[in-house]
């Protein structure tokens, strides 16, 4: 991958991550959450391992040292924020639990001011207060009624629970980066995210009134979600971030719910507003203004 431009891999990447929103929700009747969720990792961890061991037996003893944060990262980014997304989409379209992943880095910034002090400038405040109106609007569909009576969809809501998770992982991501390897790391908290899902899984395997329908489609979900959006968005997104850095890279997170947007009105059916294509259209000049030198230099 290091022939291929740092902005081809970031949107390989965001691609990807945009179907799983998407597939997630096309399977919604035909794969409990846990289920997809606890398959997923373990074709994850069954493609990735091998590429992964020899790496792995040299990074044993840091990650060994570090295994509270594995742990978290285990459960926050593995075990938790895609199941949380799976059941969302039970409830919520995929758009909407696309556009709800826009204020990652918004999330962030919070729990960096409040957790590692760190100050957050203007601009970080204004965008802040944007994202919230945005969201805001999301969940309420624009529905000054919806928020008087707070009568939110709750996929919307579960969905900005996973996204704090998710900025809770990305967090301790950047923290660790120089003590923790990078894949070594991924595998070991994958592995550590399928044990926790487990007992989940075993669960809702006898207790769940809804059966799992094996079709090409689930099967393709299965292997979609484990290789595509795991691996192979993974190997793309770090190597893009090493090459370009974590602040120009961070911002192509914003075209996951673009892409999202897209394949949901191609391939299920769902149906997009104009305050979703303004969004989107904001998120595309953003992107483009954001690194245009840095494109035209490749």
């Amino acid at each position: 991958m290091n022939n291929i431009p740092p902005v081809v891999l970031l949107l390989i990447a965001t691609i990807l991550w945009g179907g799983n929103f998407v597939i997630g929700r096309a399977v919604a009747n035909e794969l409990p959450p846990f289920t997809l969720a606890f398959l997923r990792w373990c074709v994850a961890f069954i493609v990735l391992l091998p590429i992964t061991y020899t790496a792995l037996k040299r990074d044993w003893p840091q990650i060994k040292k570090h295994w509270i944060i594995v742990l978290i990262l285990g459960f926050t980014g593995v075990a938790s924020f895609n199941t949380l997304v799976y059941i969302a989409l039970h409830y919520t379209t995929s758009i909407n639990a696309s556009l709800m992943n826009m204020v990652t880095p918004v999330i962030i910034y919070i729990l960096s001011f409040i957790f590692l002090k760190e100050k957050l400038n203007r601009n970080q405040m204004i965008g802040t207060a944007i994202s919230f109106i945005g969201v805001m609007t999301i969940i309420s569909n624009g529905s000054l009624k919806t928020l008087q009576h707070f009568t939110f969809n709750k996929g919307d809501l579960i969905v900005i629970f996973a996204v704090v998770l998710w900025s809770i992982y990305s967090l301790l991501i950047k923290q660790y980066a120089k003590e923790l390897p990078g894949q070594s790391t991924f595998l070991v908290s994958i592995a550590v995210g399928i044990i926790m899902l487990l007992p989940f899984y075993v669960h809702e395997s006898f207790s769940t009134s809804m059966l799992i329908h094996w079709s090409v489609t689930s099967i393709f979900a299965i292997l979609y979600t484990g290789i595509l959006a795991s691996i192979v968005a993974f190997i793309a997104w770090n190597t893009g971030v090493v090459r370009w850095g974590a602040n120009r890279a961070g911002i192509y997170l914003n075209f996951i719910p673009v892409f999202a947007s897209v394949f949901a009105v191609i391939f299920i059916g769902e149906k997009i507003i104009s305050s979703q294509v303004i969004i989107g259209l904001f998120v595309v000049v953003g992107v483009y203004w954001t690194s245009r030198k840095i494109i035209e230099a490749y």
